[in-house]
């Protein structure tokens, strides 16, 4: 469990604004959590896509490791899909579209990327979710959140059995604890794609065991039930991403990807970035428009808190605002920031000073780069 607070470097001109992502204090000892932790950092370090968030710079501060990664300006999808539930509107077909291709875009760079062995690390997200989704004003789409991602590379191994994710976008082989593939993610994108489509949560229930009863038999109402906009060429596309069975559904986020731009394109359902960074600003103009508006990427959604406390399953959501996972609220997180002067004589501490602004310092005694910091925090893998 960590926490993410906003910042800006001020070693450049530009003082571009970052998050900065770190452990929780008092679970910096826990080997378990560190561990995570430190996945989390190598996944990150070895993805370079424009639809996944990027990690500017990986190190610790007082033994307290971080991670300062892309600041998105805009909300998730989460929110999105709130603020169009609210309006009694439906998030129109090709900006939904637009949106999981992208997603699968950056999903596909993820399962394919391999070692210096040219190995496959077989990375599997295991947590694509509204949540997980950042959309930008500019019309950005960018995956966050590895906290849980599983690779060949992972020093905290998920014992067989054992079952990490929300309840709402799990597969139905996550659910039962068994070995996951590239086509896990793809049955969560599903996920995302439905309830983005339809307005409605696909997966939920009065009770955890009724929302995983039907994840693991796989209960669904057909989309255009719910939305009759739909068209059956797309509903044949979502419904097999939600297939009960990996091997009945697309193979891979590519091959969903390709799908929904093929449909775009025969339906002359049309969305780019700009199309998408406009309705953005349209649907959030009030926050937009405002001195501080759209800065906030996660909602204050009641039914999204109790949802992400309702289990003790997701042992690394940093984002999730939950007292009882232990995670400070999100805007406590946002705007109560550092609190305190982190300094000490030793020279790593001496490489990133928080004030208690929240912004980090890279000291001009140092004045290291990026890249150079970048490459000695990886020494520890």
């Amino acid at each position: 469990m960590a926490e993410i607070v906003k910042a800006c470097d001020s070693s450049l001109a530009s003082r571009p604004l970052v998050a900065v992502k770190r452990i929780l204090p008092h679970l910096c000892d826990d080997v378990q959590y560190r561990a995570m932790f430190l996945d989390e950092s190598r996944v990150l370090a070895q993805l370079d896509h424009p639809n996944i968030i990027h990690a500017f710079e990986i190190g610790e501060v007082e033994d307290t490791p971080y991670i300062a990664m892309d600041y998105v300006h805009g909300h998730d999808a989460r929110t999105l899909f709130q603020r169009a539930r609210n309006a009694d509107q439906h998030v129109p077909i090709a900006v939904a579209c637009y949106i999981i291709a992208s997603v699968c875009d950056g999903l596909h760079h993820a399962h394919e990327r391999r070692d210096e062995e040219g190995e496959l690390l077989g990375l599997v997200h295991r947590d694509v979710s509204l949540q997980n989704i950042l959309l930008s004003y500019a019309g950005d789409v960018k995956i966050t959140d590895f906290g849980i991602a599983v690779s060949s590379q992972n020093e905290a191994h998920t014992e067989v059995g054992i079952v990490k994710g929300k309840f709402g976008y799990m597969s139905p082989e996550q659910i039962r604890g068994a070995a996951l593939d590239r086509r896990s993610d793809v049955f969560g994108a599903g996920i995302c794609l439905y309830e983005l489509l339809t307005g409605e949560r696909l997966f939920i229930g009065d009770n955890d065991y009724k929302a995983i009863e039907r994840v693991r038999n796989v209960t669904i109402d057909p989309p255009s039930t719910l939305n009759r906009s739909i068209p059956s060429d797309l509903e044949r596309i979502v419904l097999q991403a939600l297939a009960k069975q990996p091997r009945d559904r697309q193979q891979s986020a590519f091959e969903l990807r390709r799908e929904l731009l093929a449909f775009m394109a025969a339906a002359g359902e049309r969305c780019t970035r700009d199309d998408l960074g406009t309705y953005l600003r349209e649907m959030f103009a009030d926050e937009y428009e405002s001195a501080d508006g759209g800065e906030e990427t996660l909602g204050d959604d009641p039914e999204l808190a109790a949802e992400r406390a309702d289990t003790e399953l997701v042992l690394a959501q940093c984002r999730c605002p939950s007292a009882q996972l232990d995670v400070e609220p999100h805007e406590h997180a946002m705007h109560g920031l550092l609190q305190r002067v982190e300094r000490e004589k030793s020279e790593r501490s001496r490489q990133r000073v928080f004030q208690r602004s929240g912004r980090p310092l890279v000291t001009q005694e140092l004045g290291e780069s990026f890249e150079r910091q970048l490459t000695q925090a990886l020494a520890f893998r």
